[in-house]
């Protein structure tokens, strides 16, 4: 087993699972939202345990990311609630591949 450190939200793990606040998995992280260039986290695009379609995991309930998971404040119940993620309001950072999306048309000021 390795040790745990939390890192910053730029340099979430490709896939990490996401936990629950019972510790309980509840997904695996897709993409890393947010802007890169004002360091505004905004959530993660999640695949749940469970299956079905990528939901978003608002940033605020992001508790802990860590060099192999991401803690959250969610329990398995609030998981259905969440809203789908939407592919068509988010584009890839500017020269940045992968798992790192920025929300389309977002205004700091709003």
């Amino acid at each position: 087993m390795t040790d745990e450190k939390q890192v910053a939200w730029l340099v979430t793990p490709k896939e990490a699972p996401v936990m629950g606040s019972g510790g309980e998995l509840l997904g695996e992280v897709r993409a890393v939202l947010g802007d890169d260039e004002d360091n505004i986290f905004h959530g993660l695009a999640m695949k749940p345990e469970e299956g079905g379609k990528l939901v978003e995991v608002p940033g605020a309930r992001v508790e802990r990311i860590t060099t192999e998971r991401v803690y959250t404040s969610l329990s398995q119940d609030e998981v259905g609630s969440l809203e789908p993620y939407e592919e068509d309001r988010w584009f890839d950072f500017e020269g940045l591949e992968g798992i790192f999306r920025k929300r389309a048309k977002w205004n700091k000021d709003e």
